[in-house]
């Protein structure tokens, strides 16, 4: 599962490393590798957050998933936030069409098709081969310049939304692996 993460090498040790030195993770690995208690209570206080979803949680290499998502070190947290805020997922100016669709394919792949994606108007995805590459895979591409704020309204909130909760998250210490998987209004 591991090597078919959509991240670098250097990306993966460095969330094995990070999972190394963090210690609910390590408690929570233990409770996978060794077996889960029957009662929630018997369960070890650290890994008590996952219980509830115990069945979904694998260790794989040294990265513990849930289903098929990894789970993120809380020391690294902050910086997913920040690489999630940030445009063109990660990608330059100088980025062909070609890197967009295979990120694209990997994020689809990963987290379903969606019905729209909304992107800006680079030339990486206003050209022909990115509107076959949406014809192919059935979804509505539109574009949107970076100060229509209804339509950059939608991402600016999912942002807001996500930092909220990784606030309150550290504010109760508590993790947020029950937010992942919350329905949206479209599932509801």
């Amino acid at each position: 599962m591991v090597k078919y993460l959509p991240m670098t090498e250097s990306r993966v040790k460095y969330i094995k490393l990070h999972t190394r030195d963090e210690e609910s993770l390590q408690v929570l690995e233990t409770t996978v590798l060794h077996g889960w208690p029957i009662k929630r209570e018997d369960t070890p206080s650290l890994a008590k957050p996952y219980f509830y979803f115990r069945d979904e949680i694998t260790v794989q290499d040294g990265i513990l998933f849930r289903s098929e998502r990894e789970i993120i070190p809380r020391t690294l947290r902050m910086d997913m936030m920040q690489k999630i805020h940030s445009s063109h997922f990660g990608l330059g100016e100088s980025t062909k069409p070609k890197t967009v669709i295979r990120k694209l394919r990997a994020l689809f792949a990963r987290y379903g098709i969606p019905d729209t994606m909304i992107s800006d108007k680079g030339p990486q995805v206003s050209c022909n081969e990115f509107a076959k590459f949406a014809t192919e895979w059935e979804f509505d591409h539109k574009t949107s310049s970076p100060g229509y704020s209804q339509r950059n309204g939608k991402a600016e909130q999912a942002v807001k939304s996500a930092k909220r909760l990784m606030k309150r998250a550290r504010k109760d210490n508590k993790d947020n692996l029950h937010f992942r998987n919350t329905p949206t209004e479209r599932n509801v």
